[in-house]
């Protein structure tokens, strides 16, 4: 396998492909991981059946283990799949189910013990656990994330963790955050909207997934506005009250179709009285 150093691969023309490793190093890795997968077994195997330690093999113990070179921890951090590859199916682990996460976390300790990494991992990495690490440790530089996050666009932002997302809102200019109205996350899209105007994406919002973003649009939409009609059938006894007190009174009976109007107390209150009776 070709060898770089921390500080080459760091650099902004570094091509992130070549840390790709061939097929008989993956294959050399999964055979060692697991005959240590084994060995820790054994070892375990020497305390009693009601200590905690027996039996118990994580990824991330066969990792310390093996005690990996800068080298391959470099390419564990940049190339895509290449941890769940060099994990083996028959591996002999206490918790199969997260083995890809606990050989990350080891990743990520690792990382921690090399400089300068902070922004390449921050726009290469594929892994959000050691993305959001680099980030929390203050290894991001503030403005090289901003850069990033204009030329990566959703792809980027969409691994984020919530409050680097929420960050990022807070320093980027409004031109460039309409990128986080594509990530999952309900509160990082609620405050994309909030600093991007809400008043002009109501049509979007209205259509949210987030009962608190299409409050927020309840909230902001005029007395009247037609657009309410598009809460006719809303489940969220909060958006459907808004949208009852606010609606134009020629689409109020259309409302009779949601059942909150008739099964909810209150919504149908608050319904008969719009209606005047």
């Amino acid at each position: 396998m070709h060898e770089f150093t921390v500080a080459e691969v760091s650099t902004p023309d570094f091509d992130i492909s070549r840390l790709a490793l061939d097929e008989e190093e993956i294959l050399s890795i999964r055979t060692r991981f697991l005959n240590t997968s084994l060995e820790l077994l054994k070892e375990s195997e020497q305390f009693p059946t009601n200590d905690y330690r027996r039996k118990r093999v994580t990824a991330g113990d066969v990792y310390n283990k093996l005690n990996f070179s800068d080298q391959h921890v470099l390419s564990f951090v940049f190339i895509e799949g290449l941890i769940g590859r060099c994990i083996p199916e028959d591996a002999k682990l206490t918790y199969p189910e997260y083995a890809g996460a606990h050989f990350s976390f080891s990743v990520r300790d690792s990382v921690s013990k090399m400089e300068g990494l902070g922004n390449k991992i921050f726009s290469h990495s594929p892994y959000p656990v050691i993305v959001g690490h680099v980030f929390s440790e203050g290894k991001v530089d503030t403005s090289y994330a901003i850069q990033a996050v204009k030329a990566g666009g959703a792809p980027l932002v969409k691994g984020l963790w919530e409050s680097f997302s929420l960050f990022l809102l807070n320093v980027l200019p409004p031109e460039d955050s309409k990128i986080f109205l594509e990530v999952e996350c309900d509160k990082v899209r609620l405050a994309a909207y909030q600093k991007l105007g809400g008043f002009s994406h109501i049509d979007r919002m209205l259509l949210d997934k987030s009962a608190e973003i299409r409050r927020f649009a309840a909230e902001i939409m005029d007395y009247g506005d037609p657009r309410f009609k598009s809460l006719l059938k809303e489940k969220t006894k909060g958006v459907l009250q808004i949208a009852l007190r606010k609606s134009p009174s020629g689409i109020l009976p259309l409302f009779l179709a949601n059942p909150l109007v008739k099964k909810d107390y209150d919504i149908k209150s608050l319904f008969e009285k719009r209606l005047g009776k």
